[in-house]
């Protein structure tokens, strides 16, 4: 899979390939790293996901968000669509 080509300046594109950088999305998944950088730059309140390998995954979601908190971001509460429903 090719990495994302978007213009440059694009503030979630950027941060998609700074989580990439980082290690918290692995650099075959940029979709992963898009979907959750345009969640921090439009600061959602949930990023839900039924993706367990990249994004929703115990190993998967403590990765995310320590790199998170460790470039200034608040981590954003990530789950499955189920879970969410739960707390409904």
């Amino acid at each position: 899979m090719s990495p994302i080509r978007r213009p440059r300046g694009n503030p979630a594109v950027e941060l998609a390939q700074t989580l990439i950088a980082r290690g918290a999305v692995p650099p075959t998944e940029p979709e992963d790293a898009l979907h959750i950088a345009i969640a921090v730059i439009a600061q959602v309140d949930y990023i839900a996901s039924w993706n367990f390998a990249h994004i929703v995954g115990a190993r998967a979601k403590l990765k995310l968000q320590l790199r998170m908190h460790e470039m200034g971001i608040a981590p954003i509460p990530i789950a499955t669509p189920d879970e969410l429903l739960e707390e409904i």
